[in-house]
């Protein structure tokens, strides 16, 4: 897959959206966009044709005004989703009445601000249709553009038919994507101190666009912005950043417009204050203050707001204050904006709230108070979304988060943990609660708190999966698995309790017997703990991730657990249920032959099939081995059937193997038992491992 390098303008932005959006009639210089494309990513879209002229595309055979051009089916990239205007540069472009447009995710959207030299798409309603990750980016599969030209007329001036290369034809210089926050994109901005308005200016430069204005007193001023803005569910904390003549005990956030709702602050609540640059940036966590909000972070949905207002108060009348940039932003894009903050501590206030804020100079990222328990699974995962794909701190130290009694771990089967791209970041859980249980993960980035933690990983080898914090005290073991809904085998290198495993929607069942004929029977673990290599087929109500931690720690450090190779179940006649902790075709008292045929469950989890001489069994599964005389020859006896003891919703899980026919195979009743052929009464036989009647 080739990903487009995209740069979103943040820190500096291209233009001063309002006059774009042509809502207050401001004329505003424009500035070059920076993202940085390549001619060779796009292709002529059945209108007109585009070719390559240096670091631009040349439009010919201009028809009827329209050009078509697309990014190639090899062309994804990522966009955080937000607010976003696709941007178009270059010469020869139809403005006034003429629509240029672009498709995204199937949403076709006409240009709001068209000029000769570039035009402007908002293009947010069709980033939402596209699905977002987990930190709030979606993935672009294609671009489609269509450009409006003012040529449309062949050499000798008839209109509307196909124009030759021309020196005066349009040219595509650049297409970027831009992300204004409420200041880049305001339509209005009021503001009153004493029941006066003050006026307001805004200025945009290569750098940034900034409000300012001139309070002529100090007292408290109302400040409202009326713009377009999509806050995705990652983007918690609205960035303030102003001039440093306030006095910030007064400032508050007093909400954003979405329908109704609104945050609300405090003066002294949900903020952090800081230097940077000589500018005065705070960040504020409205989700601590406002319920509603706070639902829609955890909901993982997002907010579309109109308006954001502000009550704050100056510190020296007639003296100009300024606003530098007003936006909402998850940790890592905080950190991306203001590198100095990076290397700061920081810290969720409490489990019960999505707060954060600065905690000391160095460090890095904390919970303070676990005794806001964390209410909700989903209220966890949020825990970790806002932070972002955080990047620059080594360390997440979670020993703080403390889940409520009444929360279901049934539904933690997402792996939230492997989001993060950070190679050394590593989670730090405590050792004396079991959060760390509610958070299965394939990445070995856990920790546990003074303890060697044994995270086996599915299909991978029982060494290397041991993860030590501090002086380790004891040893801690889990079991990580992605599991299909249905059935699948298992085998754990410690013991479990069987209430753990049906807590988390995992009912396990262990080998009964078999029959002279084939009747193979697993039947539902009746006793509490399931023994250390025990093979056991488990039936999953709900497709995930899911952590099985071990019954008990052990009191001592770095203590090892090393299992054979395979476990079995004693034979009933001639038929075993066989435990394996190797990646390898069948071995030893297992390998296929005369005397023995193999069976593994389908990753689909609907039946078992034979397992052929070059078929491996992997780390932590199980498969039947039958070992009766002849099962692995193309005669009798033919016949396994596998049933879970009859228990009422549980199919039967069929095997037939494929046979040559045997008219002189033994004959079997359902029940297994080998039957006289020349003495049969009425009823179900099996021969050859095919059912047949006798009336």
């Amino acid at each position: 897959m080739f990903n487009i390098k995209v740069t979103i303008m943040t820190r500096k932005l291209q233009f001063l959206l309002t006059a774009l959006l042509l809502s207050v009639g401001v004329t505003s210089a424009w500035a070059q966009s920076t993202y940085s494309w390549s001619v060779s990513d796009w292709e002529n879209d059945n209108r007109g044709e585009v070719t390559v002229d240096g670091t631009s595309l040349k439009v010919t055979k201009v028809k009827n005004h329209l050009v078509g051009i697309k990014t190639k089916s090899s062309v994804t990239f990522k966009l955080p989703l937000r607010q976003t205007y696709l941007i178009v540069t270059g010469t020869g472009f139809a403005s006034a009445t003429n629509d240029p447009n672009a498709t995204i995710g199937g949403k076709k959207t006409t240009a709001k601000v068209k000029e000769t030299t570039r035009f402007v798409v908002d293009v947010t309603e069709g980033l939402k249709t596209l699905e977002m990750d987990f930190f709030g980016n979606v993935t672009v599969p294609q671009v489609s553009i269509i450009v409006m030209t003012n040529k449309g007329n062949d050499k000798n001036g008839n209109t509307d038919s196909v124009d030759d290369i021309s020196e005066d034809n349009p040219t595509i210089t650049d297409i970027s994507f831009y992300q204004p926050d409420f200041l880049d994109a305001q339509t209005a901005i009021s503001a009153t101190q004493g029941g006066n308005s003050i006026s307001t200016t805004t200025t945009t430069s290569s750098d940034k666009t900034s409000l300012k204005f001139t309070p002529t007193a100090t007292s408290e001023i109302f400040l409202q912005i009326t713009a377009p803005q999509y806050i995705n569910p990652s983007n918690a904390f609205l960035v303030v950043e102003s001039s440093t003549n306030f006095s910030d005990n007064t400032t508050k956030f007093a909400g954003v417009n979405d329908s109704g709702l609104y945050g609300y602050t405090g003066s002294n609540g949900a903020k952090t204050a800081l230097t940077v640059d000589g500018h005065l940036v705070r960040i504020f966590s409205p989700a601590a203050n406002n319920n509603a909000f706070l639902e829609k972070l955890v909901a993982n949905e997002g907010s579309s707001a109109a308006k954001a207002r502000f009550y704050l108060t100056n510190s020296t009348a007639s003296e100009e204050v300024v606003f530098y940039r007003i936006g909402f932003y998850n940790l890592r894009e905080i950190f991306d904006l203001y590198p100095s903050m990076k290397s700061m501590k920081w810290q969720h206030v409490s489990n019960s709230t999505l707060r954060m804020e600065k905690a000391a100079d160095t460090g890095g990222l904390v919970i303070r108070d676990a005794n806001n328990k964390v209410p909700s699974v989903a209220h966890g995962i949020a825990m970790f979304r806002i932070l972002g794909d955080i990047q620059g701190k080594n360390e997440l130290d979670y020993r703080n988060m403390v889940f409520a009694d009444a929360v279901n771990p049934e539904a933690f089967t997402e792996d939230v943990i492997s989001n993060f791209s950070n190679g050394s970041l590593k989670v730090l859980f405590s050792n004396s609660n079991t959060s760390y249980k509610y958070f299965p993960t394939m990445a070995k980035k856990v920790q546990i708190a003074s303890s060697s933690y044994y995270q086996y990983k599915d299909e991978e080898a029982l060494t290397g999966g041991k993860v030590n914090h501090g002086t380790p005290a004891k040893s801690v073991y889990s079991y990580t698995r992605k599991l299909n809904a249905g059935y699948s085998s298992m085998i754990l290198p410690f013991a479990v309790e069987k209430a753990t495993l049906t807590s988390l929607g995992i009912t396990p069942y262990q080998f009964s017997n078999a029959t002279e004929g084939g009747e193979v029977t697993f039947a539902k673990v009746s006793t509490d703990d399931i023994a250390a290599n025990t093979p056991l087929v488990v039936n999953t109500e709900t497709a995930g991730y899911y952590l099985i931690p071990a019954k008990s720690e052990v009191n001592t450090a770095n203590t090892d657990i090393s299992p054979n190779n395979y476990y079995a179940t004693t034979a009933s006649n001639g038929i075993k249920f066989v435990g394996s902790f190797v990646n390898e075709v069948p071995s030893g008292d297992y390998a296929a032959g005369t005397n023995c045929v193999n069976y593994g469950i389908t990753t689909d989890g609907t039946k078992f099939a034979k397992m052929v001489n070059t078929t491996n069994t992997n780390y932590y599964r199980a498969f039947i081995s039958d070992q009766r005389s002849g099962s692995g020859v193309g005669y009798a006896p033919a016949y396994l059937n596998v049933n879970f003891g009859g228990i009422t919703g549980i199919s039967d899980i069929e095997i037939k193997q494929n046979v040559m026919e045997n008219d002189n195979a033994p004959i079997y009743n359902l029940n297994g038992v080998r039957m006289n052929a020349d003495n049969l009464p009425k009823g179900i036989y099996i021969k050859n491992g095919k059912k047949f009647v006798i009336k």
